[in-house]
């Protein structure tokens, strides 16, 4: 029969204290199947429950309670399979039984049956009050139990066992009823609780007494011991007649079940095996029970109880003088002390240890000994000692023949190898502990084993080998059914594919790790893996798929609670958004994890300061990047975490860098380097010591640099970090660029590129490519830069790095731009603008757009240019990049600059200029005073831009910068020279020569001697500057700059030019031409072929010139570049206006002022006025002509041109010169004269020689032929110095007008001979045809008039043919002469009246009064009746010579009209010189 209502209120005792079982009202009759045959039966009731349904608990609404239907049952005394079985069972009354042997009631302080369940179903059910035996069951061993224990239930030490069995969970595990009644018989009989009433104890048995003695003498085993019923229970059982027997096979069953990890089996085992060898006085026995307790309790983490055990058997070893029992639990009671993280202790007790086992010579305990010393040294991180153990134990094993031991040993050894980065050794030791794995047949060492291997080939980088040893190790545990190993494997293969950028294999492995870990159910490993699928997709630029991996990661460590992996997931977004330029959002996350890290109070936090002290440094937010430093710095000061330290002390170093602070840079680094070199941290050394050198590098400090990069090769070649050596080798590479060693420079990059690449690492080979590519660039060898360029893109492409590809493109994009290559350049800019945008790079993004802006400002796009760069602006702003902002805003007022906009250009600039003052960048604020100092200057608002140009030069001096200095002081000096303060400029140009001079510097030696060479060209010292050129040279030509050589060879031949040493600037274009070419640059080609078009036009190679320019033209037309393309057309309007072909020039002037009013570009219009301008005046518009000098002259000096103010006042006084207004041309050439001279532009003297010989004509005209003889010998010999023909040839045509006024026919004759020849040579038609028509007036004056005539004719057509109106005007005036002279005065009249009316509309005064003279003179000849008009005419005529100051004339007037009144009467003679002049 099986009820459940067994319980303290169904049980009675009779008279003689023996328990009768009541109340089977609930009984049912058992099936045969359940009665076990070896249980004691009885007789079944005559009555079965009427009911057999399952038990129910149901909830009253009515009364809030729980409520047991089916079987009638008492709540308290259910099994808990009760509450889930259909039926009740035997089972359920021997758990029922244990409550009745209480004598309380079941779960006594429960008030409700929801508490009761709760208890039961909890296993929980014996920690209620008042139940005493709680501790017992529940296995606790504190002081506060045992004390309960001690006082109350004492007694009860072997019913607490029995009732422990009766409660066992495991139903099937409960005691029989026969083996119950079997334990119930040897229980020691007494009253079961003392008299409440009464203060003494009441008697107890002898077998109690002696139960209760033997607890006390073994102190801390009271929880455990059983009595002698337990014993023989056991024996019983077992089957053993002898107790000897049984408690040996006791305590092999025990360590069986030990082995097998099932611990409590071995506890009850161990525990019976005890009593039973206490039973039987075996001490030694007994002794090692408690030392298989004391292993049970440390498997199940209970370090307390094992070690009372532990300490127990001992002193029974030490009793018994049993060595080796020492030895065993006092490595035991090491091994807890370790568990509880006192190594110190477990150290001293490890050696207590090894000393008996090395008296005892016992070497295999030895050996496991040596082994754990070494664990325990390892786990220090005393890597040496832990060797040295281990190499001992390895010995011991190895003479021992311990296969086993010998493969731990040699895996530790490769273990403490491999944390040590001693990868060689480490591959040592693994590769002999794996063939023991194998033969011993032990998988899961020979999969560890492998995965070692992988992890030493993969910080190797030799992946291929990694591969193969993980792929092994990965089968092995496929075959063992392992996931976690297996997920943990494929993490590590697609660490490997990652490191090889091998991204998609990476994320599958990644995601096969995924779905084992999310099978498993294992959260925390599954957020892992989903973090590193987000290092693959940021790598990959799909940084939307990288940020949704980071955020599913971090909702799963949330739900965890985990937040120390918070905190890193958080830091990885913001890594990724500072990787994107997003910097506000990654400072919202950076700030997150550190309030994390605060909270956990974590080492950490001093990195997430630093984290978030690089983002403010990023932004330019110096004061908040130091401030957070200076946090992490305390943190780590307090902690005592020295290596923190140097890292922040590094950052420290790197910010005062960023600003430009130097020698605090060096302090820092200084310090930094001290620690780590004390740390022994020799990669962090190297790396700092790279930053070092790059500090000396920025100073110009190259053999300080060059020393420091080559301590951080040795260091890196030492721990054999190839990658790494790379990265340094590319580092001297650009330190000897810097310093202008460039074919060091070529070879250490090369070496850095020749460096083996291991698979999988293809992108450091394209950085590699990239940094070549970018020597040559810099070089000027633009087709290797290009080809350099496109083999990384190559690389990138292929490994899907749309990033990088965007970057490669970018290069391009701008050695493009250089090369004048816009089309190729718009094209790759786009397509990387397209890229950045995809992939959320917003910093990057805005580099692009102002590379597009440069593009678009080059081909005068402007308002294109504008919208780029202010979008930059704006994302910049957004994203909180001071520096960036600043830059952009100072290109953008370059852009208003170039088109006139001021007011826009300078609030820009001002704008930066708030930035870098606020940012402390004394080097960008210098730049941008500097910007101001040009704007003001354009503007003609001197003294603003003295103020910035005076404020620039001073901080460029106090950061030490020599170049930008001496710059400066030049920008000063032209400055001073515009205001004709000259001494002050003098002093300047003095001041920035002796700068330069004192630069000993090579990396822009070529450079600076250049400027040097502009310096002493500019003051007139040619030979000095040819000097320097030349030298220039040389240094660029020894160092192979093929940039810089073509530079110079342009420079010398505009030298060459201006000294009308033209072969030799001829020659020397030609070289820069050819460099140029073979370099592809085709901007600078471009500029040489126009240089070379003014030489041939010079030369007065007309065509050459022509053919020349139309090419430079259609150049530029083809890339999009309007300005080049309107100068050109300027110069080639010159050449045509030079050849004499006014109408071709003033179109193309025309053309060219139309794209410069486009572009806004003053200069450009100033150059086209004055062109304009000198075509109108052989026209004879002089008014219009007029208005493009006045306009040029306007637009020079807005722009700070002195020397083009002087060529508009020059051409001014020209036009006054031909219109006869002598007094107003004589103001203008002498202010010219004086200007230029003031200047000293002694490299234009051409331009003076012409302002000379236009003052010779004035005081010619004016009659004072001395100083008119003396400016045209003055001019000649100025144009003679200078080989200028022309401007000889117009001396030859003045100087022969003079002589033929004189009356000097001969030397007349020769001036005008010479002239004839120099323009017939350089097939100059209009000179032809002004020469032409002065010897027509010279053979008039000799009475030739048939030679006269044939002269004006040819004269007149030539002028006619290149619309030249004043010539052709001049020579129909001739032809009246020569008319007059034969009284042909109809023809005559009509001659001169066709003069008339060119001179009247030309407002051409002196030749205007000179045919008004002739007129009236015919008039008089031909029609008395004319008279009057005649006199009409003779007065105007004299109010004009009087008008223009033409003494001589009004003279002659006077003499004439007498004449003219008085023909019979005698007047004053005319002079020879009036007759000549009639």
């Amino acid at each position: 029969m099986a009820g459940n209502r067994l319980s303290v209120m169904a049980t009675l005792l009779n008279e003689d204290h023996n328990a009768v079982i009541t109340g089977f009202c609930s009984a049912r009759v058992l099936d045969s199947a359940e009665v076990d045959p070896g249980q004691l039966t009885t007789q079944a009731p005559a009555a079965q429950a009427s009911v057999d349904e399952a038990l129910q608990i149901k909830f009253q609404d009515d009364t809030a309670t729980l409520a047991l239907t089916g079987p009638l049952s008492s709540m308290r005394s259910a099994a808990p399979e009760l509450l889930s079985s259909s039926r009740s069972t035997l089972a359920g009354d021997t758990w029922a039984f244990g409550w009745a042997l209480t004598g309380s009631m079941p779960s006594g302080d429960a008030k409700c049956d929801s508490t009761i369940v709760t208890y039961t179903t909890k296993r929980d059910m014996f920690a209620t009050e008042g139940s005493a035996v709680s501790g017992v069951i529940k296995g606790k061993s504190n002081n506060a139990q045992r004390k309960s224990l001690d006082s109350w239930h004492t007694s009860y030490l072997g019913l607490c066992r029995l009732m422990s069995d009766c409660w066992t969970p495991n139903p099937t595990e409960r005691p029989s009823s026969a083996e119950l009644l079997t334990d119930a018989v040897f229980t020691p009989m007494s009253v079961p609780i003392p008299s409440a009433s009464k203060k003494e104890s009441l008697p107890r048995s002898s077998p109690l007494l002696k139960s209760i003695s033997v607890q006390h003498i073994k102190g801390s085993e009271t929880l455990e011991s059983f009595p002698l019923f337990s014993s023989r229970r056991y024996a019983s059982r077992a089957g053993f007649a002898e107790l000897d027997d049984a408690a040996d096979n006791a305590m092999s069953q025990g360590r069986t079940h030990f082995n097998k990890k099932n611990f409590n089996k071995a506890k009850l085992c161990f525990i019976a095996a005890r009593n039973l060898y206490f039973e039987k006085g075996c001490h030694a026995g007994f002794a090692e029970t408690l030392h298989g307790l004391g292993q049970v309790y440390g498997a199940q983490g209970m370090l307390d109880d094992a070690e009372s055990r532990y300490t127990t058997a001992k002193r029974i070893h030490s009793i018994l003088d049993n060595n080796s029992g020492i030895a065993d639990t006092t490595s035991e009671l090491a091994r807890i002390r370790r568990s509880q993280g006192k190594l110190s202790e477990a150290k001293e007790l490890f050696d207590e240890a090894l000393q008996v086992y090395t008296r005892t010579r016992n070497n295999r305990n030895r050996a496991k000994i040596l082994h754990e010393l070494g664990d325990l040294f390892q786990k220090q991180g005393l890597y040496v000692e832990a060797g040295k153990q281990f190499h001992e134990a390895l010995q011991i094993c190895t003479g021992l023949q311990d296969d086993t031991q010998r493969a731990e040993v040699l895996q530790k050894l490769g273990d403490i190898c491999l944390k040590q980065r001693q990868y060689s050794k480490a591959e040592e030791y693994y590769t002999q502990a794996l063939p023991i794995w194998i033969s011993l047949g032990r998988k899961p060492a020979r999969a560890l084993t492998h995965r070692r291997l992988g992890d030493i080939y993969r910080d190797q980088s030799r992946y291929t080998r990694a591969e193969s040893h993980y792929k092994q190790a990965l089968t092995i545990r496929e075959v063992l059914g392992q996931g976690s190993s297996c997920a943990i494997i494929l993490d590590r293969l697609g660490n490997i594919c990652w490191r090889r950028n091998q991204l998609s294999q990476a994320e599958k492995y990644y995601f096969k790790a995924l779905a084992i870990w999310t099978s498993l159910r294992k959260e925390s490993s599954r957020a892992n893996a989903l973090r590193r699928l987000g290092d693959v997709y940021r790598d990959w630029d799909r940084y939307t798929e990288a940020a949704r991996h980071y955020k599913q990661a971090l909702t799963i460590q949330e739900l965890l609670r985990e937040k120390l992996s918070c905190a890193i997931i958080l830091d990885e977004l913001g890594n990724l958004h500072r990787r994107q330029g997003k910097y506000p959002e990654a400072e919202e996350y950076y700030t997150k994890a550190l309030s994390i890290w605060t909270s956990l109070g974590k080492d950490s936090r001093a990195d997430a300061l630093r984290r978030l002290g690089s983002l403010y440094q990023d932004q330019g937010r110096y004061a908040e990047a130091e401030c957070h430093y200076k946090e992490a710095m305390v943190i780590g000061e307090l902690l005592k975490r020295e290596f923190s330290s140097a890292l922040i002390l590094d950052d420290f170093g790197n910010l005062r860098r960023r600003q430009g602070r130097y020698p605090e840079a060096e302090e820092y680094y200084i310090k930094a380097l001290a620690i780590l070199a004390s740390l022994g941290k020799d990669s962090d050394r190297a790396n700092a010591l790279r930053r070092f050198g790059d500090v000396y590098r920025d100073q110009g400090r190259y053999t300080e640099a060059e020393d420091h990069y080559k301590q951080a090769l040795t260091i890196r070649e030492g721990l054999e970090e190839k990658l790494a050596c790379a990265l340094i080798l590319d580092d001297l590479g650009d330190l000897y660029e810097r310093h202008g060693r460039y074919p060091e420079a070529e070879e250490y990059f090369i070496k850095a590129l020749a460096i083996p690449t291991p698979p999988g690492k293809e992108s450091n080979r394209a950085n590699a490519l990239r940094r070549l590519g970018d020597f040559y660039r810099g070089q000027g060898q633009y087709t290797k830069a290009e080809d350099r360029y496109k083999q990384a893109l190559t690389i990138w492409e292929g490994l899907g790095v749309e990033a990088s590809c965007g970057f490669t493109r970018h290069l391009l994009g701008g050695l493009y731009l250089k090369q004048g290559r816009y089309t190729e350049a718009e094209e790759h800019y786009t397509r990387v603008l397209a890229i950045r945008t995809s992939l959320g790079e917003y910093s990057n993004r805005a580099d692009t757009l102002k590379e597009l802006g440069d593009l678009c400002r080059m081909q005068a796009r402007y308002s294109e240019a504008e919208k780029h760069l202010t979008e930059a602006i704006s994302i910049l702003a957004l994203k909180g990049d001071k520096p960036g902002r600043a830059a952009m805003l100072r290109q953008l007022g370059e852009l208003y600059q170039v088109q006139g906009r001021y007011s826009d250009a300078a609030s820009n600039f001002t704008n930066a200029l708030v930035i870098d003052t606020s940012l402390k960048d004394e080097l960008k604020r210098a730049e941008t005073l500097r910007r101001l100092g040009d704007l003001y200057l354009r503007q003609g608002r001197h003294i603003k831009a003295e103020e910035y140009f005076t404020e620039a030069q001073t901080a460029y001096a106090s950061l030490g910068d020599k170049f930008h200095h001496a710059e400066l002081l030049c920008q000063l000096a032209n400055l001073y020279r515009m205001q004709d303060r000259y001494l002050e400029g003098e002093k300047h140009f003095t001041e920035a020569i002796n700068i330069l001079t004192s630069m000993e510097t090579k990396s822009n030696q070529a450079e600076i001697l250049r400027k040097l060479g502009e310096l002493q060209q500019q003051r007139g010292q040619y030979s000095k500057a040819e000097d320097l050129f030349s030298e220039a040279l040389q240094v660029s030509t020894r160092i192979g700059d093929q940039s810089s050589r073509a530079e110079t060879f342009r420079q010398l031949g505009e030298l060459y030019r201006i000294r009308t040493r033209y072969s030799s600037a001829e020659e020397s274009f030609t070289t820069a031409l050819q460099i140029y070419a073979s370099i592809g640059d085709h901007l600078g080609r471009a500029e040489v072929q126009r240089s070379l078009a003014v030489v041939n036009r010079l030369q007065y190679r007309f065509a050459v010139a022509e053919t020349t320019f139309r090419e430079v033209g259609a150049f530029y037309k083809q890339i999009g570049c309007p300005r080049g393309d309107a100068y050109t057309k300027c110069s080639l309007g010159d050449t045509y206006r030079q050849h004499g072909k006014p109408g071709e020039a003033f179109e193309l002037y025309r053309e060219a002022q139309t794209v410069f009013e486009k572009l806004n570009h003053n200069p450009g219009l100033a150059d086209a006025a004055v062109g304009r301008g000198r075509v109108l005046c052989f026209r004879g518009l002089y008014s219009q002509a007029y208005s493009c000098f006045f306009e040029a002259r306007n637009l020079f000096a807005s722009v700070g041109n002195k020397i083009g103010v002087v060529e508009a006042i020059r051409g001014i006084g020209d036009l006054y010169r031909f219109q006869g207004k002598y007094s107003k041309a004589h103001e203008a050439y002498v202010e010219a004269r004086s200007t230029h001279q003031r200047l000293g532009h002694q490299n234009d003297p051409s331009g003076l020689a012409g302002i000379i010989c236009g003052l010779g004509y004035i005081h010619f005209f004016q009659g004072r032929h001395s100083k008119a003889h003396s400016c045209f010998e003055e001019a000649k010999s100025l144009y003679d110095g200078v080989g200028n023909k022309l401007g000889v040839a117009e001396t030859f045509s003045g100087m022969a007008d003079l002589y033929r006024s004189q009356g000097d026919y001969l030397k007349a004759e020769e001036s005008y001979t010479g002239a004839q020849i120099i323009y017939l040579q350089l097939d100059h038609s209009l000179g032809v045809g002004e020469v032409t028509c002065g010897l027509g007036y010279l053979r008039r004056m000799q009475c030739r008039d048939a030679e006269a005539e044939s002269l004006f004719n040819e004269a007149r057509e030539l002028c006619n043919e290149e619309e030249h109106g004043l010539g052709a005007a001049n020579a129909t005036l001739g032809l009246a002469t020569v008319h007059l002279a034969r009284m042909e005065c109809d023809t005559a009249a009509s001659d001169v009246k066709k003069a008339l009316d060119f001179y009247t509309r030309a407002d051409v005064l002196p030749s205007k009064a000179r045919a008004l003279l002739i007129l009236a003179q015919i008039l008089g000849l031909k029609d008395h009746d004319e008279e009057s008009r005649a006199y009409h005419d003779i007065d105007e005529a004299s109010a004009i010579f009087s008008e223009i100051g033409d003494e001589e004339g009004v003279s002659l007037c006077q003499k004439y009209r007498l004449r003219r009144a008085y023909p019979n009467e005698e007047t004053p003679a005319m002079t020879s010189t009036e007759e000549k002049r009639m």
